[in-house]
């Protein structure tokens, strides 16, 4: 099987057998069920009575261009379920496979709802997400806590986001984000913004750059984005705070 099939039971059950890599799991196939199996599985079903399923096979390649879109690694894998309840993949799988009506725009709808599959398969039945849950409570190991910050304190002048954070030490942004929680106490825009801020007034303290210049230095697109930031972190504006000291 070339990539990765989903199917949808709509009516019907059934055993359902598969096989990867010398392991075997079985499940019973029900109505309202979806089952996952990734490419390189094999499996053999056996209905009883009359059924009804909608069945589309997955590309590898857009899995894996949507686990990195999700900042996830290379590695990350599709996990095999059968018949599990998932109403989200459900529905989008039956989307999917429905008779289109305008023939126009029936491959950007097909290729959309693709696109829609592969993320939440990502999201909720990669590999890499069933790990990351078990040991998320630990936090991050004392190396990627050090290169994230290190990161930050780098590149305060530019408009970072949680997946270049999350790249640094090769896990999902999801990861990151619970992980530096638990390790520093903040989460990473938090931590990013306290940065922020202690470089601004070192340089509204030790310099005479003009409040547009000192926000660009420290990664606000704008002064008044900047200012609000600011007088959020202090209470007050960083023109009065430069006049106070």
């Amino acid at each position: 099987m070339r990539g990765h099939l989903i199917t949808a039971t709509h009516m019907g059950s059934g055993l359902v057998i598969l096989s990867r890599d010398g392991k075997r799991m079985a499940g019973q196939l029900r109505r309202g069920g979806v089952s996952i199996l990734p490419e390189g599985c094999h499996g053999e079903v056996d209905f009883t009575g009359d059924r009804e399923c909608s069945q589309v096979i997955v590309p590898s390649a857009l899995f894996r261009r949507c686990a990195y879109d999700a900042g996830l690694p290379d590695s990350t894998a599709l996990v095999e379920r059968i018949t599990i309840v998932d109403p989200t993949l459900f529905h989008l799988v039956d989307m999917l496979t429905a008779d289109g009506t305008d023939a126009s725009t029936d491959d950007m709808f097909r290729e959309q709802c693709a696109v829609l599959i592969c993320t939440h398969l990502v999201r909720r039945h990669s590999r890499r997400d069933v790990v990351e849950q078990a040991d998320v409570a630990t936090g991050l190991a004392g190396w990627q806590l050090r290169r994230i910050q290190e990161y930050m304190h780098e590149h305060l002048h530019a408009p970072l986001t949680l997946r270049d954070i999350a790249a640094q030490v090769t896990l999902s942004r999801h990861y990151v984000c619970t992980a530096f929680r638990h390790s520093t106490g903040f989460t990473p825009y938090e931590y990013l913004t306290t940065l922020r801020i202690s470089r601004a007034k070192q340089l509204l303290t030790a310099t005479r750059q003009s409040v547009s210049d000192i926000a660009a230095a420290v990664g606000y697109g704008t002064p008044s984005a900047f200012t609000a930031s600011f007088r959020r972190a202090t209470g007050t504006t960083p023109s009065r705070f430069r006049a106070q000291c």
